[in-house]
């Protein structure tokens, strides 16, 4: 079964990638039905630019829709990298924090995304608690 939509051009790469990175047949399989559906979702939301973010609006949908026995963006880190070396998906470049406060959110984002793994929705809601929390103790030096 070959890709449909944006990621269609991109089909052997991703196809070597999988192979490079050592996934057994059945597992690559698995993957790339994955991206598939993702290549799929990005066509039923218009197409557009693929970005980093779009892939985790994907992963997203799918946990909402079919549970959370699904892997998880975290586990699609390969198609992201891939994609942005590729030239398919821009390299996400956050702002550089500029207080010791953002240093410290900034930091504990990169750990609920990259340790944790968890979604985008949760991430920014668990900032705002971090923020929260830093604003009701200014003053105190927090690493």
């Amino acid at each position: 079964m070959m890709i449909e939509g944006p990621l269609a051009p991109w089909e052997a790469g991703i196809a070597d990638r999988l192979k490079t990175l050592g996934y057994a047949a059945s597992t690559a399989a698995q993957h790339m039905q994955l991206v598939r559906r993702l290549s799929r979702f990005l066509h039923e939301q218009g197409g557009g630019q693929i970005s980093v973010v779009r892939v985790e609006e994907f992963f997203e949908d799918l946990h909402a829709h079919h549970g959370s026995s699904w892997p998880t963006v975290k586990a699609f880190r390969w198609l992201v990298e891939y994609l942005i070396e590729s030239g398919v998906a821009p390299s996400p470049r956050p702002a550089s924090p500029q207080s010791p406060e953002e240093v410290v959110v900034d930091r504990y984002r990169h750990y609920l995304l990259d340790e944790r793994g968890l979604a985008r929705k949760t991430v920014v809601a668990r900032e705002r608690t971090a923020r929260q929390f830093l604003v009701e103790h200014s003053g105190r030096e927090l690493h």
